[in-house]
């Protein structure tokens, strides 16, 4: 945890990567954790799948990054910095600017959220496996 998912329109795979670089360096560094526990999910969104203002498809002009972020609760502070740092990296990453970019926190409690069968709020639970060397590596 946490866990990230960003709802884009067709972006290529560098930039998705990019995205999904930036916005884990940018979400750990305000929550002052490790990118290591930090997961991102991309949603396609085909033009058949957003509508706006009750109009399907939406134009482009119209359309609306959407970011959700699942994690503990944090303060104020930390969230506002790491909106800040989100919007930025998905902006630098998307043909949309911030102005379309819409990031919302999804807190959860310890005790609402279970990693391997067992609640976080009843201690560790085993680490994930990672897939084989290399294939996941950072650049």
């Amino acid at each position: 945890m946490p866990f990230l998912e960003i709802y884009h329109f067709n972006l290529e795979p560098q930039r998705r990567r990019d995205m999904a670089r930036d916005v884990t360096d940018g979400l750990a560094a305000a929550f002052s954790i490790s990118p290591d526990i930090i997961t991102t999910y991309f949603h396609n969104c085909g033009p058949d799948d957003y509508a706006h203002a009750g109009v399907l498809p939406a134009a482009p002009e119209a359309r609306r990054m959407f970011v959700k972020v699942h994690a503990f609760p944090r303060p104020a502070d930390r969230l506002r910095d790491a909106a800040g740092r989100i919007t930025d990296a998905v902006a630098a990453n998307a043909p949309v600017g911030p102005e379309n970019i819409a990031v919302y926190f999804l807190p959860r409690d310890p005790q609402e959220a279970a990693h391997a069968g067992r609640l976080v709020s009843d201690g560790e639970a085993p680490l994930p496996t990672l897939a084989a060397a290399g294939s996941g590596a950072r650049p």
